[in-house]
């Protein structure tokens, strides 16, 4: 990259940092109202309705120092993050386990721990705006990723769901990261094999994240068929590559096999649950959702910008164009139809 690239781009990371920092520590109890110790947080602090899932799971493990955590409703990427994070940290040293056995899991953790968690959104978001910037650079040059980069930034649900010590943020990012790596495959022709190696490893990562950022391997899986029916990659090449993604998603979740009754019982009771109910029709639900993004998301004068960049992409680049539609397509309608949509 250039000098003005390197520019750019550390001035797009400060502004995304600097938005995503900013208010990390909301919720943060006054002394009266919640003790800075384990297991006495008080149960109304203002949290995101996931975020002790994320934090007090991965303390229990550690104070316990079991690698099993029993909770599947989200992929086990994130809560080994914050276990490893808590036992290098050595805030379990000295804990009388009878005393916070029986402590809620609400109240479990302190708001340290939540704070430190949150730092971890930060950085997945960050990496989100990197990797479009790298992609953006790739397919239109150092302006059009600059304002790639900078609708990223300040785009309000990715900075929102930086705030929280939940795993949105990371999957976004490596997601952002798959999608990077699809474009170099595309665009550099001696990176294939690496190229699409990655994007498996990181569809995996962002799965081990959230189980429907698995829609993004799609990307992955179309690329090898085309790479296959051109014969740029021989056959064992790319089925090395695929499997590079249920393994990457299996090191991030390794008690899906393990336990696996136990992962398919609440994976099934999440999934369920999402499912739309009450004859809904699809196309209601996809107009609300697209509505919040054009006009929250991104803006309504950015979007018609990206209308714009979609239209040259499928005039430039129109393996690039269907690599993202193969992704995008699917996840809108099996993110859509659930019923958190409505």
């Amino acid at each position: 990259m250039s000098k003005s690239d390197w520019f750019f781009v550390t001035c797009l990371l400060f502004l995304a940092a600097s938005l995503r920092i900013i208010g990390l520590s909301f919720g943060n109890p006054l002394p009266q109202h919640g003790s800075g110790w384990i297991g006495e947080l008080n149960a109304q602090t203002y949290l995101h309705p996931d975020e002790y899932f994320h934090v007090a799971i991965p303390l229990e493990m550690a104070i316990h120092r079991r690698l099993n955590p029993l909770f599947f409703e989200y992929p086990s990427g994130v809560l080994y993050l914050n276990f490893v994070t808590d036992l290098l940290t050595g805030v379990t040293n000295g804990i009388n386990l009878a005393e916070f056995h029986n402590a809620p899991r609400r109240e479990l953790a302190p708001f340290s721990l939540y704070f430190i968690a949150r730092v971890y959104s930060v950085l997945g978001g960050l990496l989100t705006v990197a990797a479009t910037y790298a992609s953006a650079r790739l397919l239109g040059g150092r302006y059009v990723a600059l304002v790639a980069g900078l609708l990223v930034s300040v785009s309000y649900p990715l900075v929102q769901h930086a705030h929280y010590a939940t795993a949105n943020s990371i999957a976004t990012g490596f997601v952002a990261l798959t999608l990077w790596a699809c474009v170099v495959v595309i665009k550099s022709p001696s990176k294939r094999w690496i190229g699409l190696s990655m994007a498996a490893v990181f569809s995996g990562l962002a799965t081990g994240a959230r189980y429907n950022a698995a829609a993004v391997s799609i990307s992955v899986f179309v690329l090898g068929l085309y790479l296959l029916h051109t014969r740029h990659l021989s056959f064992r090449q790319v089925f090395v590559s695929w499997v590079l993604f249920p393994f990457s998603f299996l090191i991030t979740t390794p008690y899906a096999l393990i336990d696996f009754e136990r992962f398919y019982g609440q994976f099934n009771y999440i999934f369920t649950k999402y499912v739309a109910q009450g004859g809904y029709p699809v196309w209601t639900g996809f107009i609300i959702e697209h509505r919040y993004l054009i006009v929250f998301g991104i803006g309504v004068f950015a979007f018609f910008l990206t209308l714009i960049g979609f239209f040259r992409l499928f005039k430039r680049f129109q393996l690039v164009f269907w690599v993202l539609i193969s992704f995008l397509l699917p996840y809108s309608f099996v993110v859509l139809r659930n019923t958190r949509a409505w």
